[in-house]
């Protein structure tokens, strides 16, 4: 009809436009003939999909949403969510009795005859049409893919072609309204199934990181739950030996008053460090219950530094303090008082001979920054990145739980903290808190 009516244009145009232009109707003709070639095809779409919307309003909705849904496809990354999604959709939109879609492998190989015939075809099957081809004289493979379909629920089953491979059948039932799957509809489902084989390889790509990434965190967890239990044996097995050392020692000599004695001043300060290391080990295990409040942290610095004055007077440790104006930030004032504990028990261990412990603080960008830092020995940098691990010391005394508890206070105050560190010179840590938090 369309074209009939372009014809009929040229026609008209050429009779009457020489009269008016005073050129030949030969020209004009030719003139007229490649302008509305020009014109022709995005006019015919235009009218068409007015005559759809203004005539046909339901079949030109449902044909729009099957495009929005090929283009939505893609941005899909969960496989179950976009089968679930493509099936469910479509179901809807089309108006069937449903909608699946195989894709395992074990289900393709058990619908090779289906299978065979779309990686021929390149393109749907429908099943009446097979059936009919049957009656004609189809063969064995014909009535396996007929069954196959059948068993599916499929009227009409799409293949899900990646890279020239089939990976998958898009299966659909009867239409509701028991209508024939129209050359459009193949045309869209066709356009459908190509995205949708796309955002299937996109998901599969995507689980398989999913699943590298989930196999390289156990890796590492069970590396460090390793490292764990060895640090803990190693630390039970120390002060268990003294006991038993000096329990022998008192067998041996019950009546000596010398060996009672030192009896006396071991085995409870053994007994201590595995109460602590069982203390440690407790609070690291399990993560702390935080009563978050206003805090003042430079407040808090100062009530935590009167507790090491002495102390640091007698190891001729010069305290230098360079605190910031800070907004007071959320935060459990007893957990970060334990945290400031730990990094200046450190800078104090670490400088036996004497230095400077700095203690600094400022606001960025809507952070609290606390900086300490002492002139201690330092740390080698072969060791520096296990500086948080649990059991990690470079004292005989310590039990290396200090750190790894700092560690995961500041992570549980959505908080970071970083170390820099040079043997001979000292030692810095860096912790960022947020101004509010949890």
């Amino acid at each position: 009809m369309f074209t009939a009516v372009y014809i009929f244009l040229i026609y008209a145009a050429g009779q009457w436009l020489p009269l008016l232009i005073g050129q030949s109707q030969l020209i004009v003709s030719g003139t007229l003939i490649c302008f509305f070639a020009l014109i022709f095809q995005p006019l015919k779409e235009k009218i068409q999909e007015f005559i759809d919307k203004r005539f046909y309003k339901s079949k030109y909705d449902y044909q729009n949403m099957l495009k929005h849904l090929s283009q939505y496809a893609v941005s899909v990354i969960e496989l179950d969510k976009l089968i679930t999604l493509i099936t469910t959709k479509v179901t809807a939109i089309m108006k069937l009795e449903q909608a699946t879609i195989v894709i395992e492998a074990g289900e393709l190989a058990k619908n090779r005859a289906l299978a065979g015939l779309l990686t021929r075809r390149k393109g749907p099957v429908d099943r009446e049409e097979l059936a009919h081809r049957l009656e004609q004289g189809g063969g064995e493979e014909l009535a396996a893919a007929i069954e196959e379909m059948e068993a599916l629920g499929a009227a009409l089953t799409v293949p899900l072609f990646f890279e020239g491979k089939l990976i998958g059948l898009f299966n659909l039932g009867n239409k509701l309204s028991q209508d024939m799957f129209t050359d459009e509809d193949l045309d869209l489902l066709t356009t459908l199934a190509n995205q949708l084989a796309i955002a299937i390889e996109n998901a599969r790509l995507h689980q398989a990181q999913l699943d590298a990434q989930k196999q390289l965190l156990m890796a590492d967890k069970l590396a460090s739950l390793g490292r764990l239990a060895a640090g803990m044996a190693h630390e039970i097995k120390n002060p268990l030996a003294a006991i038993k050392g000096m329990t022998q020692s008192l067998d041996r000599n019950p009546g000596d008053a010398e060996t009672l004695e030192d009896f006396k001043k071991v085995v409870p300060k053994e007994i201590d460090r595995l109460d602590g290391l069982v203390d440690g080990m407790i609070q690291l295990g399990r993560p702390p219950r935080l009563l978050f409040a206003p805090v003042k942290l430079n407040e808090l610095i100062e009530n935590t530094l009167k507790l090491f004055e002495q102390r640091c007077r007698s190891h001729r440790i010069e305290i230098v303090r360079m605190l910031g104006e800070l907004p007071e930030i959320k935060a459990d004032a007893q957990q970060l008082t334990q945290v400031l504990t730990n990094l200046v028990l450190n800078a104090i261990q670490a400088m036996p001979d004497g230095g400077k412990l700095t203690i600094t603080t400022r606001e960025e960008e809507r952070t609290v920054i606390l900086a300490v830092a002492d002139t201690g020995r330092g740390i080698p940098p072969e060791r520096l990145k296990d500086i948080f691990e649990p059991f990690f010391t470079t004292r005989e005394e310590g039990l290396g739980l200090g750190l790894a508890i700092t560690y995961q206070i500041i992570q549980s105050h959505h908080g970071s903290i970083s170390v820099e560190s040079q043997e001979g010179e000292g030692t810095k840590f860096r912790l960022s808190l947020p101004t509010s938090a949890g």
